[in-house]
């Protein structure tokens, strides 16, 4: 796995992540297209590099905007504010923390009613992460390196389901990359899956197109070898998936991450 800028930290503790590593970057838009769906999400950020805003459109449309961020003591995100570009009341989420700094609970509400449209309890087991969604727990469990090898959920039939995530690459994952934000929903790898199976389903493979970062070159006298250039950060992710029905390789998605250097 990816040793540069290696932080020995508690596991889980890059869900929360304040302003340490790569502190100079941060993603800056996120381009989805899918086979009929499309979405962009563009982040700003304040003049010490925390999250300012996050603007999402999906289809071309403006959706949602997310402003109002709060932070607490440690550089943690604890409230921000979505507004909707619908008929949609403002919702406002609240984050808590235990006392190693990770996130602990979640809770989203709507501002006009106060009525809870979204929550969630996070609780911490050696390798595990389970994630309470109100009934709906979901089981994270992580390798060495901090990336998620297995999400499990089986207390609700319905809902059942069983993910693998066999292979990482060697880059930094870039929603680690968002100023303090991070996404409340479920756990983050610290690098990137290229595969993720969907137990006795699917099976997605991802392709990436990397930052090139200069390595090496040749030196008067040395080995006679080219210049050489390691991985840096994702530029582009290429989702397909084999079709047994077809007997192919079916095209899914393609996400595209530009950043800035502030």
């Amino acid at each position: 796995m990816n040793k540069h800028v290696k932080i020995i930290l508690p596991l889980f503790l890059f869900f929360t992540t304040t302003i340490t590593a790569q502190n100079n970057i941060r993603l800056a838009k996120e381009i989805f297209k899918g086979n009929d769906f499309s979405e962009i999400v563009e982040y700003s950020y304040d003049t010490d590099g925390k999250i300012k805003k996050i603007i999402l459109s999906q289809d071309g449309k403006l959706h949602s905007t997310t402003t109002d961020f709060v932070f607490n003591t440690d550089g943690l995100v604890v409230s921000y504010l979505n507004t909707y570009n619908l008929k949609i009341s403002p919702q406002k989420t609240t984050i808590t923390y235990d006392t190693k700094k990770r996130i602990s609970s979640f809770e989203t509400k709507q501002t006009q009613t106060n009525k809870v449209v979204k929550s969630r309890k996070y609780s911490y087991n050696g390798d595990t992460v389970k994630v309470n969604a109100v009934g709906l727990i979901t089981y994270y469990i992580f390798d060495a390196d901090s990336n998620i090898v297995k999400a499990e959920s089986t207390n609700q039939p319905s809902s059942a389901f069983i993910n693998l995530y066999k292979k990482y690459d060697n880059s930094k994952n870039p929603h680690l990359l968002l100023g303090g934000f991070f996404d409340v929903d479920k756990p983050t790898s610290l690098h990137n899956s290229l595969e993720d199976n969907y137990v006795d389903v699917q099976i997605i493979n991802r392709r990436f197109e990397y930052e090139l970062k200069f390595a090496s070159q040749y030196k008067a006298g040395g080995a006679k070898i080219p210049t050489q250039y390691k991985n840096g950060l994702p530029l582009k992710a290429i989702e397909t998936r084999f079709d047994k029905a077809y007997n192919k390789v079916m095209p899914v998605s393609t996400t595209t991450y530009q950043y800035i250097k502030l």
